[in-house]
């Protein structure tokens, strides 16, 4: 039996004997039909060499018949006995060849087993000397020995406090500058602060320069006459609804002389975030609830 055989008998048993017992009924359904042919030629020859009578021809079917089972059963007994030998043989191979194959796994678990173990004690003992060469160098590294000290006064009892006691003891403590203190610090400062560090200053003093740039041209265009208007601040309040804001007036320049536009204090820019219409301030985005709009320009 070939190993493709023993591995189909181990992975699926049952499979693998009905696989045998079709062979084996396959076989015997042969050896059924040589039988019955070779009772059937031979009657064919006695009827050739005899002329049988009805009373004579009746005691030789039975007698063939009889002696056809005979075979049959003994053929069948004999079939049987081929099986038994057979399925012996294949259950002694096969505890053989399995009885082998633990073997061979038990003597390949043992060698690596061994080999594992002189890895684990080669580095074990490589580790080991790591460690010393390791202790040695700090040994080295270390300097002389101080002074003992002396020994600590016992500190007072703890009590239990509540750190949100506390927090207000801390920030007494901590004595912030007044915004007065705060602007004669920086007016007296030698270094000054640079705009630049400002954050937006410089794009508001930019856009500032450039509204008044605007008027100036718009009133030379139209003739001059009549200076510039007061400079107007309105607030608006966001409602994650309106877009559109109306003006109390128009704006200088033909709509142009916007100082600023800031939602919640981030800078805006005409054209981009808002535009002005007339008097309507229109922001191109919805203004959020409890939020403010906040515009500041020259009124014509």
């Amino acid at each position: 039996m070939g190993i493709k055989e023993l591995l189909q008998k181990r992975n699926d048993p049952d499979g693998y004997f009905q696989l045998k017992m079709k062979s084996i009924l396959l076989e015997l359904e042969n050896i059924k039909e040589e039988a019955v042919a070779s009772i059937r030629k031979e009657v064919e020859k006695a009827k050739q060499g005899v002329m049988f009578s009805d009373t004579f021809l009746d005691p030789a079917k039975r007698i063939a018949e009889q002696t056809a089972r005979a075979e049959i059963s003994d053929v069948k007994a004999g079939i049987s006995e081929k099986v038994e030998a057979v399925l012996a043989k294949i259950d002694t191979k096969t505890e053989d060849a399995f009885a082998k194959i633990e073997g061979e796994a038990e003597a390949t678990v043992e060698r690596v087993s061994k080999h594992l173990d002189a890895i684990t004690e080669d580095f074990k003992s490589n580790l080991n000397g790591e460690i010393a060469g390791i202790k040695a160098t700090v040994e080295n590294m270390r300097g002389p020995e101080g002074k003992v000290g002396e020994n600590g006064r016992d500190g007072k009892d703890a009590q239990d406090i509540d750190p949100k006691s506390v927090v207000p003891l801390v920030l007494a403590q901590i004595q912030p500058d007044k915004p007065n203190t705060m602007v004669d610090k920086i007016n007296t400062a030698t270094n000054k602060i640079r705009l630049s560090l400002i954050e937006g200053l410089m794009q508001e003093l930019s856009d500032l320069r450039n509204a008044i740039m605007r008027l100036k041209t718009n009133q030379k265009s139209a003739g001059g006459g009549g200076g510039m208007g007061a400079v107007i601040n309105q607030q608006f309040d966001g409602n994650a609804s309106d877009t559109t804001f109306a003006l109390t007036y128009d704006i200088a320049g033909n709509s142009t002389a916007v100082i600023g536009c800031r939602y919640n204090g981030q800078m805006l820019y005409l054209g981009d975030q808002f535009t002005i219409s007339g008097k309507v301030l229109t922001t191109t985005f919805v203004p959020a609830a409890s939020t403010k709009v906040e515009i500041t320009y020259i009124r014509s």
